[in-house]
Protein backbone atom coordinates (compact mmCIF):
# COMPACT_ATOMS: atom_id res chain seq x y z
CA UNK A 1 0.00 0.00 0.00
CA UNK A 2 1.61 3.93 -0.53
CA UNK A 3 1.77 5.96 1.34
CA UNK A 4 0.66 10.20 0.90
CA UNK A 5 2.23 12.52 0.85
CA UNK A 6 1.30 13.72 4.35
CA UNK A 7 2.46 10.13 6.11
CA UNK A 8 5.76 10.90 4.52
CA UNK A 9 6.71 14.85 5.07
CA UNK A 10 4.44 16.60 7.80
CA UNK A 11 2.75 19.02 5.41
CA UNK A 12 0.72 21.90 7.08
CA UNK A 13 -1.76 23.51 5.82
CA UNK A 14 -1.40 27.20 4.89
CA UNK A 15 -3.56 29.17 6.55
CA UNK A 16 -4.43 33.29 4.91
CA UNK A 17 -5.58 35.80 7.77
CA UNK A 18 -7.35 38.22 6.42
CA UNK A 19 -4.79 41.01 6.26
CA UNK A 20 -3.18 38.65 3.57
CA UNK A 21 -6.37 37.92 1.73
CA UNK A 22 -5.86 42.32 1.28
CA UNK A 23 -2.00 42.54 0.53
CA UNK A 24 -2.74 39.61 -2.26
CA UNK A 25 -5.76 41.39 -4.19
CA UNK A 26 -4.09 44.72 -3.46
CA UNK A 27 -1.12 43.35 -5.49
CA UNK A 28 -2.92 41.15 -8.02
CA UNK A 29 -5.44 44.08 -8.89
CA UNK A 30 -2.31 45.81 -9.38
CA UNK A 31 -1.04 43.69 -11.68
CA UNK A 32 -4.33 42.98 -13.69
CA UNK A 33 -3.76 46.85 -14.42
CA UNK A 34 -0.49 46.57 -15.50
CA UNK A 35 -1.90 43.78 -18.36
CA UNK A 36 -0.23 40.91 -16.21
CA UNK A 37 -3.24 39.38 -16.85
CA UNK A 38 -3.55 38.14 -20.06
CA UNK A 39 -6.17 34.64 -19.84
CA UNK A 40 -8.30 33.58 -16.78
CA UNK A 41 -4.68 33.22 -14.99
CA UNK A 42 -2.05 35.67 -13.51
CA UNK A 43 1.60 35.62 -14.99
CA UNK A 44 4.38 33.82 -12.60
CA UNK A 45 5.71 36.78 -11.90
CA UNK A 46 2.59 37.79 -10.57
CA UNK A 47 2.32 35.51 -8.78
CA UNK A 48 6.23 35.23 -7.37
CA UNK A 49 5.16 38.75 -6.53
CA UNK A 50 2.63 38.09 -3.79
CA UNK A 51 4.42 35.58 -2.70
CA UNK A 52 7.66 37.57 -1.88
CA UNK A 53 5.31 40.77 -0.54
CA UNK A 54 3.57 37.68 2.38
CA UNK A 55 6.96 36.36 3.11
CA UNK A 56 8.04 40.04 3.65
CA UNK A 57 5.59 40.84 5.57
CA UNK A 58 4.23 38.44 7.34
CA UNK A 59 6.98 36.14 8.03
CA UNK A 60 5.52 32.82 6.90
CA UNK A 61 6.01 30.87 3.88
CA UNK A 62 3.96 31.35 1.57
CA UNK A 63 4.71 29.74 -1.68
CA UNK A 64 3.27 29.88 -5.04
CA UNK A 65 0.98 26.68 -4.70
CA UNK A 66 -0.58 28.20 -1.91
CA UNK A 67 -1.16 31.22 -3.63
CA UNK A 68 -2.90 29.56 -6.83
CA UNK A 69 -4.88 27.07 -4.35
CA UNK A 70 -6.20 30.24 -2.86
CA UNK A 71 -7.43 31.92 -5.65
CA UNK A 72 -8.76 28.78 -7.10
CA UNK A 73 -10.47 28.37 -3.70
CA UNK A 74 -12.16 32.51 -3.84
CA UNK A 75 -13.53 31.66 -6.75
CA UNK A 76 -15.45 28.43 -6.01
CA UNK A 77 -16.47 29.91 -3.04
CA UNK A 78 -17.81 33.62 -4.76
CA UNK A 79 -19.61 31.30 -7.22
CA UNK A 80 -21.21 28.71 -5.11
CA UNK A 81 -22.34 32.39 -2.66
CA UNK A 82 -23.92 33.73 -6.26
CA UNK A 83 -25.81 30.94 -7.29
CA UNK A 84 -26.87 30.78 -3.29
CA UNK A 85 -28.07 33.94 -3.94
CA UNK A 86 -29.91 33.33 -6.84
CA UNK A 87 -31.65 30.24 -5.25
CA UNK A 88 -32.56 32.70 -2.60
CA UNK A 89 -34.45 34.80 -4.43
CA UNK A 90 -36.06 32.65 -6.79
CA UNK A 91 -34.23 33.22 -10.25
CA UNK A 92 -32.95 29.80 -10.94
CA UNK A 93 -35.19 27.79 -13.57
Amino acid sequence: MGKSKANDEKVKQFRWSKPMECVLLEILADEANKGNKPSSTFKLSSIAQVVNTINERFGVCCEPDHVENHLKTKHLEDNSNSIARVDSIGMTS
